[in-house]
């Protein structure tokens, strides 16, 4: 069997991912695998029965080693997150150090059985390698609340880290005459990279030097935030990672460069290697920095044993390394992307490979070699994107339309900054005044990047946002990918030619072959797609997402025909909400074109994330067609900083009047407050109030009002009329996640404040239920016992983001589903 390592770490891995995902992701993976097996077994009268029997073996033993590893975990990863603290008393490790976040990493046992915590706010001063003593409360890393953010819990067990702790929880006492001396030489190594991230920033200006110690170090933390987000919108954020095209310049240099020094080649290849892998450990050792270092390692000992290089081997070895050494790496987003990219290229070079057997793609090499490696690079670049689409739609719910066009442009490019910054960092030891004029032109290609990203973000289709694939659109996708590259396979074709004439007895020309092997492609591939957007429109619901904001509030509402409708959107104790929570929820629902931001009224947990979509523009990756505001709110500062932004944006402002309302996909949302005749407190009580109206719910949402703001929405009887418009029944409760629609939802006004209770209000609502939105153990002591004890006895169902995490109504078909994110046990 070809390629045998390959088949063994791909099915290796599918048996990790099996334990991992136990749903349909694994029932998918293993089915598919076990039909590519049967149908080699009975169609070739077991002529592959071995190679069979080998690859359901690798996909058990993946299976049952990180189940062993798991198992030999203190707690389950499996199992969930949960609240519970654990008291530790044993000796650790340090193995990781950061002096600017206050933070140190150590590890506990050796073997399976070891793991990491990190521990913050420590003030001592600790080194890798140093022994400690841990005695005191650690925590699990906690799941995301909301869908589509970050997980870092996922993220932290990629690395094994699975506990934290602060200082003040935790004793760490050193323990002298004991030293790792493994961790304490890396831990040597990266000072060296501080030193050289010093000499960068004396080279060059603050922007140049942030761009090349990513490029050149990994570390993104000196980087400008709007550039990383600029490259990342564009596709190109790979640059800024430590990958295959840096060590490969590296590497390759070093060792061509002993070579020419007539250094014996074993030496050369021992140097080299070693080099490499200072490199990497001083570059953060990431997964794809790993990856391309042991990739390039493998091609340098073959080169010394006479072996040919094949980059899917390499690619192979590289990645059961990692999996034996941390089976949870396969949780890293980056060391997919990594991975899935060397695919791309290798099915790049496949195309090219047919295309030189044609004659005119041999000529063009021979003649015109400029065209013939633009060509290359196109198709290069259209492969990895070809492979990493569906990766990035699952990553970061979209993917950039011109990175292809965009990646012709700066991979070539990169090149010329590798080797200028690299060669900026060392030929000053020799010539010192050489280093800034060196390093001088990498400040022009990087303003050229940031020029042409800008550029692309300004056309309006620049970013398809996706949403969040459903696994089974991901392997249509591949299964069409699969499909193409067998179909385009000259071997393939001449099979199917000799069968068709031995079976139907029927020639053609080629000409007419080609047209033949064309329709048949398109026609599978146009069914599969077919059959994809049919389950993608089946499965598409309408979603009521209450998000946890913490203490503030946010809802996220998509109807069934993609009308996007946001009701503020703030938080006062998560002040980088609009970044890590608000765009990528939304990106996550197919949500980054808002048609409507209705905004209560002006306090900074309502509007704090509004306020960064409209700051970062295009940058936030989220666009805006209209605001809409109470009628009530025109002078205050807030809101008049809201309207100049959306002005200078081309962003319409919608005054809402009691009464006014939009329609959509038969239903409506309906302002009921502030009234214009009402004299008003302050501007909570004059939050703007909305019903909205579906043939399955009716949620009320009254902002921050009091039981005084309530009282006139009530006394005006604009809420009965709304009511009585959409013939509103109480609706039954099923159980817990389910309900009979027309449903009545009481958006709690103020967080469930007692000053907001209204007990005729709760009687519209009877029978119904109740959301509340609130930070834990917020210092206003949100919700207030009074607000519990007049819904428990109005029969009101209570959902709580701080307890629940965010809560999710999917409404189809005349039911509604609910759905907790991040529930707290």
């Amino acid at each position: 069997m070809k390629r045998i390592l390959f088949w063994a770490s791909g099915m290796f891995a599918l048996g990790e991912v099996a334990y991992l995902y136990a749903d349909r992701i694994m029932v998918y993976g293993i089915a598919l695998a076990m039909s590519v097996c049967l149908v080699l077994i009975f169609t070739k009268r077991r002529k592959y029965l071995r190679q069979a029997i080998f690859l359901c073996v690798c996909v058990v033993c993946g299976f049952l080693f990180i189940m062993i590893k798991n198992s030999k975990m203190p707690i389950d990863y499996k199992s969930g997150y949960s609240e519970q603290k654990y008291f530790i008393e044993s000796d650790a490790v340090v193995c990781e150090v950061n002096h600017d976040k206050q933070c140190i990493v150590a590890k506990i046992g050796n073997g399976m059985a070891s793991y990491k915590i990190i521990v913050y706010q420590v003030k001592d001063n600790y080194s890798p390698g140093d022994y400690v003593s841990l005695n005191g409360n650690i925590s699990q890393i906690e799941e995301p609340t909301n869908p589509g953010v970050m997980d870092m819990r996922k993220y932290y067990a990629a690395r094994e880290i699975l506990f934290s702790s602060n200082s003040k929880d935790i004793q760490i006492n050193m323990l002298p005459g004991r030293k790792n001396y493994i961790y304490s030489f890396w831990g040597k190594i990266n000072n060296i990279r501080g030193k050289l991230i010093y000499r960068i920033q004396k080279l060059c200006d603050a922007d140049t030097a942030g761009f090349l110690i990513s490029v050149l170090l990994g570390d993104k933390d000196y980087l400008d935030d709007d550039t990383e987000k600029l490259f990342q919108l564009n596709g190109i954020s790979h640059i800024l990672v430590i990958s295959g095209l840096h060590i490969s310049l590296l590497g390759g240099v070093i060792y061509k460069f002993l070579g020419a020094l007539s250094i014996n080649k074993n030496l050369g290849a021992i140097i080299t290697i070693i080099t490499l892998i200072f490199y990497g450990n001083m570059a953060g050792a990431g997964y794809a920095t790993m990856r391309a270092v042991m990739m390039l390692i493998t091609s340098i000992v073959g080169d010394r044993i006479s072996r040919d290089y094949d980059m899917l081997t390499a690619m192979s070895l590289a990645l059961l390394v990692m999996m034996l050494a941390n089976p949870f790496c396969i949780l890293d987003g980056g060391m997919v992307l990594s991975f899935t990219a060397i695919l791309g290229v290798s099915l790049g070079k496949y195309i090219i490979k047919l295309l030189m057997k044609k004659r005119t793609f041999k000529t063009l090499k021979k003649k015109r070699q400029i065209l013939y490696y633009i060509i290359s690079g196109i198709i290069m670049s259209a492969s990895v994107n070809i492979m990493l689409t569906p990766v990035m739609c699952g990553i970061y719910y979209g993917f950039p339309l011109f990175s292809l066009l965009l990646n012709i442009i700066v991979t070539p490019l990169m090149s010329i900054v590798v080797i200028l910054g690299i060669a900026g960092l060392l030929v000053p030891f020799v010539i010192p005044v050489w280093g800034m004029m060196i390093i001088f032109p990498i400040k022009y290609i990087y303003q050229f990047y940031i020029c042409i990203c800008r550029c692309i973000i300004k056309i309006p289709i620049h970013y398809v946002n996706t949403g969040k694939p459903s696994p089974e659109n991901i392997i249509i996708y591949y299964l069409i990918v699969l499909f193409s590259l067998v179909i385009i396979n000259p071997a393939v074709q001449r099979k199917i030619r000799k069968y068709i004439y031995s079976r139907f007895h029927l020639s053609f020309s080629v000409k007419k072959w080609s047209i033949l092997f064309t329709v048949i492609w398109l026609a599978v591939s146009g069914l599969t797609g077919s059959v994809a957007l049919i389950l993608h429109s089946i499965s598409r619901e309408s979603i009521v997402a209450f998000v946890d904001v913490g203490q503030g509030d946010g809802t996220f509402i998509r109807t069934e025909k993609g009308i996007n409708m946001v009701i503020d959107g703030g938080s006062s104790d998560n002040e980088k909400l609009g970044e890590y929570v608000i765009a990528p929820m939304l990106k996550y629902y197919n949500m980054a074109r808002v048609d409507y931001w209705f905004v209560s009224h002006g306090d900074t947990d309502h509007i704090s994330g509004l306020l960064y979509v409209l700051r970062e523009g295009a940058l936030s990756g989220i666009s805006i067609e209209n605001i809409v505001l109470g009628c009530r709110f025109m002078e205050d500062d807030v809101i008049q900083q809201i309207i100049s932004m959306a002005n200078e944006q081309g962003i319409n402002i919608i005054t809402m009047y009691p009464g006014n309302y939009l329609s959509f996909d038969g239903g409506k949302i309906t302002c009921l407050a502030p009234d214009m005749l009402f004299d008003y407190e302050d501007k909570n009580q004059a939050s703007m109030a909305l019903l909205f109206s579906s043939a399955d719910v009716r949620i009320l949402f009254a902002g921050d009002t009091d039981s005084v703001g309530i009282d006139n929405i009530l006394e005006s009887g604009v809420l009965d009329r709304a009511l009585s418009e959409n013939d509103v029944s109480d609706g039954d409760r099923l159980d817990e996640v389910a309900y009979v629609t027309p449903l009545c939802v009481l958006k709690l006004p103020h967080h469930g404040s007692k000053y907001s209770v209204s007990e005729e209000l709760y009687s519209y609502f009877s029978g119904g239920i109740g959301i509340i939105s609130c930070g834990e153990n917020n210092r206003y002591g949100h919700p207030h016992r009074e607000t519990m004890e007049r819904l428990e006895e109005a029969g009101i169902a209570v959902y709580r983001t701080d307890e629940l995490g965010a809560i999710e109504m999917c409404l189809k078909d005349g039911r509604i589903g609910i759905v907790v994110y991040g529930k707290r046990q």
